[in-house]
């Protein structure tokens, strides 16, 4: 998102009472109008505002996260997107370099020819998506592959800082050997209070918001392909309210419908 003045931004300032501890919460939105996928940079930044307060409330419990560089066990999940990531992660691709981005592709596509392989595919693509036990059962055998994220490098993600909003969100609190799933051990994942991942999926479907709607992350050049654009623009602060309705649970704005998607 383009640096913008003061004046062109709006500020809100929201507080939960999460078991009797404030998390409070900062947005800055434009007020131009614009489509969904630039305001990505604020989603994040409530993301993390999120994830700062949950990692700071275990750590007061002794307790810290096991995920660090190079371990890359997560990176092998069946990763739900938001449509709206999926097109951000099309532009990503298209803009490497033309050598790195065949050999992105590629791994895509590589991906895609195992999930079908194994069965998987017509699951992945299927609209709506599986949900509850379905959604897991699926997540299982998809974590069973062992297929690689076409954006993990040395087991460490090649786009950090424009990793889906779902990634950031996943923490461990077990021991990492758990992750890898053959030791027999649960894994622990850290619980967010509120989760910007799924808020950014329901506003990109006026339905409901029921988490139904995301795209598989191997499936994000596939889908942003067959699914242009073609979302009314909307002033960033309306965007906001809807994102952050959908976060809290909180109507702070009336909801349009969001045509395209």
């Amino acid at each position: 998102m383009k640096r913008e003045s003061q004046k062109d931004l709006l500020t809100a300032k929201l507080s939960l009472n999460i078991s009797g501890e404030p998390l409070n919460l900062t947005l800055e939105a434009p007020k131009a109008a614009m489509q969904p996928i630039r305001m990505l940079p604020v989603f994040r930044k409530v993301c993390g505002d999120v994830v700062g307060w949950s990692v700071k409330r275990i750590e007061r419990e002794g307790r810290s996260i096991s995920c660090k560089a190079g371990c890359g066990a997560c990176c092998r999940q069946m990763v739900p997107i938001s449509k709206t990531e999926a097109r951000r992660i099309a532009e990503i691709v298209d803009a490497m370099p033309t050598e790195r981005r065949d050999a992105v592709i590629e791994r895509f596509s590589n991906a895609i020819e195992r999930l079908a392989d194994a069965d998987l595919i017509d699951a992945l693509r299927s609209e709506p998506k599986p949900t509850g036990s379905e959604y897991k059962e699926l997540g299982l055998a998809y974590f069973h592959l062992g297929i690689r994220c076409p954006f993990l490098e040395n087991e460490s993600c090649s786009i950090h800082a424009e990793r889906p909003l779902v990634c950031r969100e996943y923490l461990v609190v077990s021991p990492a050997e758990n992750c890898s799933r053959t030791n027999g051990q649960s894994i622990e994942v850290l619980k967010m209070p509120v989760e910007a991942s799924k808020a950014l999926a329901a506003i990109d479907d006026s339905r409901d918001n029921k988490f139904d709607n995301w795209v598989p992350l191997v499936l994000a050049l596939e889908w942003a392909k067959q699914n242009t654009d073609n979302t009314t623009p909307s002033p960033g602060a309306d965007i906001a309210a809807r994102f952050m309705s959908a976060l809290t649970g909180i109507d702070l704005a009336e909801r349009p419908s969001v045509p395209g998607n």
